[in-house]
């Protein structure tokens, strides 16, 4: 039988406590700022979280996209008449105002004409340049009413009402 003999063990290496002191705080950063990253434009749509955000942007020279919450888009008012011209045909008419803390784009709006019994006559998508008259500003200003009107053409079959919803 032979004896093998074993080198002793190497020397562990120690790495002053600094040192992990300022990994740990480096990938804690890395962490924070990959969460930012990929969570920015949901936290954006927060308004509790944009106003920091907007600040850590300012930072970072980053853009936010835009704030947009439709459900705090409300309608003052609106309604559907006939107009009285040569030609005739429809008005529709909608004051809305955004109630939201920070001005977001325009919506969409998305226009349904019914006959009596409910059933869709007629439907259309209309963006802010067909809505809004020249000068508009790129952003629907927090609450401020807004007014929109839409020369419509005469319908072929009696329109009894209309359903609208605003659009991303």
């Amino acid at each position: 039988m032979t004896t093998d003999t074993f080198p002793s063990a190497a020397p562990s290496l120690q790495m002053p406590p600094a040192f992990w002191r300022t990994g740990n705080v480096v990938l804690g950063l890395m962490l924070i700022a990959q969460l930012i990253w990929l969570e920015a434009p949901r936290l954006a749509q927060d308004p509790e979280m944009r106003p920091l955000l907007e600040t850590v942007c300012r930072w970072l020279a980053c853009r936010l996209p835009p704030f947009r919450d439709l459900d705090r888009i409300k309608v003052v008012d609106r309604g559907l008449y006939p107009v009285k011209t040569p030609g005739g045909g429809l008005e529709f008419y909608l004051a809305m105002v955004n109630q939201s803390p920070f001005p977001h784009p325009f919506p969409r709006l998305r226009l349904t004409l019914t006959a009596l019994d409910g059933t869709p006559v007629g439907r259309r998508v209309f963006g802010p340049d067909a809505y809004l008259t020249p000068p508009r500003p790129a952003r629907m200003p927090v609450q401020k009413t807004v007014f929109v009107r839409l020369r419509l053409a005469p319908p072929a079959r009696p329109v009894g009402g209309f359903q609208f919803e605003f659009l991303p």
